[in-house]
C-alpha cells in the first residue's frame, strides 16, 4: 500500500475564476515553487528549493474549488439539481507533481536531493502519476532511485494497472524491467494488467502491450472477481474501438492458451461486435465445430450486414453443415499445441500464409 499521509508542510489554494475573493497568491513562495513544478521550471525550483524548501519530501494540501452536480429531486424530465461550488482537497509531494506534468529535470533535481520515490500522502505514488501520463522518461529516473515497482495505491492499484495511455508500452516494458509481478491483482476488483490491457485501448501499441504481458507470464485465463478473463473484457470493448483493431488482443490472447466464450453466448458476442467481423471470424474459428443457428441471423443489423455482406453470407451459410477439412485440421493442430500456438506455429516449416491460417489471422470469409 502507499505510504500514510505525512503532515502537511505546505498549503496551496488554487482558485477558479467562481472565487474571486481568494485568489492564488503568486508571489508567494509556495505558490511559484508549485508553479514551478508543474510547468517544469528547474532554474526556479532550484533556486526556491536552496531558499525556502529544503525539505523536498514536503506534503502539498492542494485546496481546489469544482463545479458539483447536485441532485436534489425527481422532476417529471429527470433528475432536478443544480451546480454547486465544491471544495476539492488534494495531498501531493513535488516528485507526485513533477511526475505527473513530466518533467524528468525536476524529477531528477528533488531525487539528488533526496526526495522519497515512494511517498504518496495523495494514494498515488510518482510511478503512479508517470504511468498515468505515459511518462516513460520520468518512469525511468524514478526506478534508477528505486522506486517500488509493485507500489499499491490508495485504491489497490500497481503501476502497471495504469499503463492505459499512449506511452503506455514502454511504461509496462520499464516497470517489467525492474521487477513489477505481471499477475498482481488490483485490490479493488482482482484484475490484473493484462485485464486493463485489454479492457482499455491504447492506441496502436495495444496488442503490443498485450503481448508484452503475455511474454512476461501473465496468465490468459485469470478471472477477476467479475469472473471475467481478458477475453471477456476485449470483446465487451471491441465494438467502440474498431480502428484499434481488437482483433489483435482476441487473437494473441487465444493463441496463448485462453478459454473460449460457452458456445450458447456466441449470439450475445455476435450482436455487440457484429460491426467488427474481423473479432467474429478470429473466434468463431477458434472453435472447431459451433452450430450456425437462426438467433445469428437476427443478432446482425441489416446495415452492418449490408456493409460486410461476404463475411456474414459465409458465416450463416454454414448452418448445418460441418467445417471444411482444412479448418478441421487447422483445430486438430491447435488443439495439440494448447497455450504453446503462438510460439510453435511460426516454426513449423510450412509456408507463412499456412502459418497466418493456423494462428487465426482473419481472411474477410470462413471456410
Amino acid at each position: 500500500m502507499s505510504e500514510p499521509p505525512g503532515a502537511v508542510t505546505g498549503k496551496l489554494r488554487i482558485s477558479s475564476k467562481l472565487d474571486p475573493e481568494r485568489p492564488l497568491a503568486s508571489h508567494a513562495p509556495i505558490a511559484r515553487f508549485y508553479t514551478a513544478l508543474v510547468t517544469g521550471d528547474l532554474r526556479s525550483l532550484q533556486v526556491l528549493t536552496e531558499r525556502y524548501h529544503q525539505d523536498v519530501n514536503l506534503v502539498f494540501e492542494i485546496s481546489k474549488n469544482e463545479l458539483e452536480w447536485q441532485v436534489k429531486s425527481q422532476a417529471s424530465y429527470g433528475l432536478s439539481g443544480l451546480w454547486a461550488l465544491e471544495e476539492r482537497r488534494e495531498l501531493s509531494t513535488p516528485l507526485c507533481l513533477a511526475a505527473r506534468h513530466g518533467h524528468p529535470d525536476c524529477l531528477r533535481h528533488l531525487l539528488r536531493r533526496g526526495a522519497d520515490p515512494d511517498l504518496a500522502p495523495g494514494g498515488r505514488g510518482p510511478l503512479h502519476q508517470a504511468c498515468l501520463g505515459g511518462h516513460s522518461d520520468c518512469l525511468e529516473l524514478l526506478l534508477e532511485y528505486k522506486a517500488d515497482p509493485n507500489l499499491r495505491s490508495e485504491e489497490g492499484t500497481a503501476p502497471l494497472h495504469l499503463c492505459t495511455s499512449r506511452g503506455s508500452l514502454r511504461c509496462a516494458t520499464l516497470l517489467l524491467r525492474h521487477g513489477a509481478a505481471v499477475g498482481l491483482p488490483s485490490e479493488a476488483g482482482g484484475d490484473t494488467a493484462l485485464h486493463v490491457a485489454a479492457r482499455h485501448p491504447c492506441g496502436a501499441a495495444n496488442a503490443e502491450l498485450a503481448r508484452l504481458l503475455l511474454r512476461r507470464g501473465a496468465d490468459a485465463n485469470a478471472i477477476d472477481y467479475d469472473g471475467v478473463s481478458p477475453l471477456g473484457w476485449a470483446l465487451q470493448g471491441a465494438a467502440s474501438h474498431r480502428e484499434l483493431r481488437p482483433h489483435r488482443t482476441v487473437q494473441l490472447l487465444l493463441n496463448h492458451g485462453s478459454r473460449k466464450i460457452w458456445p450458447a453466448a456466441f449470439a450475445k458476442v455476435l450482436k455487440s461486435c457484429a460491426a467488427v467481423p474481423e473479432v467474429i471470424e478470429v473466434l468463431f474459428n477458434s472453435y472447431t465445430q459451433i452450430p450456425v443457428s437462426q438467433e445469428w441471423a437476427e443478432a446482425v443489423p441489416e446495415e452492418v450486414f449490408q456493409q460486410h455482406q461476404p463475411f456474414y453470407e459465409s458465416l450463416l451459410a454454414l448452418a448445418g453443415t460441418a467445417r471444411s477439412l482444412q479448418h478441421l485440421c487447422r483445430s486438430a493442430i491447435r488443439t495439440h499445441l494448447g497455450s504453446r500456438c503462438h510460439s510453435l506455429i511460426p516454426l513449423l516449416p510450412v509456408p507463412k500464409a499456412l502459418q497466418d491460417f493456423l494462428l487465426l489471422e482473419p481472411e474477410g470469409v470462413v471456410l
